[in-house]
């Protein structure tokens, strides 16, 4: 790539992160990146530099609120007493509303309701945590930084700050479960069906994850419209009464009865 060329993309990462590119220039930036190892690398030294830059900005913000809040205390008491005689009718009502469901829910017949295949879209997340004992460590940032964009369901952003990470052999063994799962649901999340089969395999029975990855790699199967492995790998879970899916799992397969 030509030395003007790779400016050129250098300068729209940041459109490219924050998802404000065209459809055609972000073809072309994905492009460029998969054809350019060293413009790849220039893109996850330039991620690395806003997550500095975004810590920074994040002290200065955590230390604004703490000073407005102190500020507002009283003014916080006041308003919650006001609030007390609102907040117990609208207590009340719940409970008469929610008495009022179970009321009708017993009386309508369990056979006559229909369960409805849940969306790709909606499927819950998995767990996940923070690094223990990395400080403020470069790869303790972006991962703090992927976990930010995933939860903020921008998986695009998740994954190229993972691959960002893919090389630290030495993270990767120490957090392969929960690495290799986050990967995985943003690849599942994006319709990356086969990407995302290939690192929910990674977990193995012995990790900690392993359950949440059995899991996933069911759903997978499952939105992939491969429906008799999905069917064996649910089938696997709904029958194991320690797994924290089982329930979940039984459902689904009734959808593909």
């Amino acid at each position: 790539m030509s030395i003007k060329g790779e400016s050129y993309f250098i300068d729209q990462i940041d459109a490219y992160l924050d998802g404000k590119l065209n459809q055609v220039d972000k073809q072309l930036f994905d492009k460029a990146i998969t054809e350019d190892a060293s413009l790849k690398d220039k893109i996850e030294s330039h991620i690395i530099s806003r997550s500095l830059i975004r810590q920074s900005g994040e002290q200065e913000l955590k230390s604004k609120f703490l000073k407005n809040l102190q500020k507002e205390q009283h003014l916080s008491t006041e308003k919650k007493r006001s609030l007390l005689p609102k907040l117990l009718f609208m207590f009340v009502f719940a409970i008469l509303f929610l008495l009022a469901l179970i009321i009708y829910n017993r009386s309508v017949d369990d056979s006559s309701v229909a369960v409805e295949p849940m969306a790709l879209s909606d499927v819950e997340d998995p767990s996940y945590t923070l690094l223990r004992s990395q400080g403020d460590t470069t790869i303790a940032i972006t991962w703090s930084d992927a976990i930010q964009a995933f939860v903020s369901k921008d998986y695009d952003t998740s994954l190229l700050l993972l691959d960002s990470m893919d090389n630290d052999a030495e993270f990767k063994s120490k957090h392969l479960g929960k690495y290799a799962l986050m990967k995985g649901v943003s690849y599942l999340k994006t319709g990356d069906y086969k990407n995302a089969e290939n690192s929910f395999a990674e977990v193995t029975a012995d990790n900690p994850y392993y359950d949440q990855a059995e899991w996933y790699m069911a759903l997978t199967s499952y939105y992939s419209n491969d429906i008799p492995v999905a069917k064996r790998r649910l089938n696997t879970i709904s029958k194991d009464p320690q797994h924290y899916k089982n329930e979940a799992a039984s459902n689904y397969l009734k959808l593909m009865e």
